[in-house]
């Protein structure tokens, strides 16, 4: 399997500027300092009742529009993904496995780097850095751990470069939006078990021929494909962001299992 990079867009990024930890307990606060870095060393689909409402609405009616007529999980979870994949495992595909084995055979590799964390259960101020395959994609990310887990909140994260999806690797080029990293910290060295990574994953980008669309297609031929389709469709459960409550659903609702080791 080819490499996989990701690059991260993100809205603001900014610096802490007070409410997080302090050099001697007085004076200016700061998210500097007690450094270390995570690397994502598994990920799997999660189960269904596993996720986060990332169209910030619970859609608990088929009539409902602005939830795309896809009911929710409880509390407005939003995973359609894990009841598709097994819909799409009868054709031999699969979408999130693929970027579970790329991470597993070190073709994708995700480095978090937390500084500030003073090890407590509760801290409002720490920075994250993210690389991805020793390419540095962002610094300095404003962020919180609650309750000893570090949330991550990212507008955007294209996916490009090559994925298999059991016939082949092929090019990718998908951006995945609304992304959310919800990450259990534990022990020394730091480590995180069973963390979360929500996010809607566009189904038919226009324009593009590196997209989800695109490489069902060309795994299951023009024979299947229009059955594919309509699988895929029926579960698109996410509008575009700023979409009014008429608009068509373009993307699909995911969350994965992620786990990471201090390196």
């Amino acid at each position: 399997m080819g490499r996989l990079f990701l690059f991260v867009a993100l809205g603001a990024v900014v610096a802490c500027s007070g409410g997080g930890d302090t050099d001697d307990g007085v004076g200016e606060a700061t998210c500097d300092g007690n450094a270390f870095t995570l690397r994502i060393n598994g990920m799997s689909v999660a189960t269904p009742t596993s996720g986060f409402d990332l169209d910030d609405h619970d859609t608990q009616s088929t009539d409902d529009s602005v939830g795309c007529g896809k009911v929710d999980g409880a509390g407005g979870v939003d995973n359609a993904l894990s009841s598709l994949e097994s819909s799409l495992s009868s054709f031999g595909l699969g979408i999130g496995g693929p970027l579970g084995d790329a991470v597993t055979a070190g073709d994708l590799v995700i480095d978090i780097t937390v500084a500030g964390y003073d090890g407590g259960e509760t801290d409002d101020c720490v920075l994250l850095d993210l690389d991805v395959n020793d390419e540095v994609v962002v610094t300095s990310v404003e962020s919180s751990v609650t309750g000893g887990v570090l949330d991550v909140e990212l507008t955007e994260l294209p996916l490009q470069g090559e994925i298999d999806m059991g016939y082949g690797p092929m090019d990718v080029d998908i951006t995945a939006r609304a992304v959310v990293l919800s990450l259990p910290l534990a022990g020394s060295p730091v480590s995180v078990t069973n963390g979360l990574m929500g996010a809607g994953l566009p189904w038919d980008e226009p324009g593009n021929d590196k997209d989800m669309r695109s490489l069902v297609e060309a795994n299951v031929g023009a024979t299947m494909f229009p059955l594919v389709e309509g699988i895929m469709v029926d579960r698109l459960d996410l509008q575009p962001p700023g979409a009014a409550s008429s608009a068509d659903c373009d993307a699909i609702s995911s969350a994965l299992t992620v786990n990471a080791t201090s390196l």
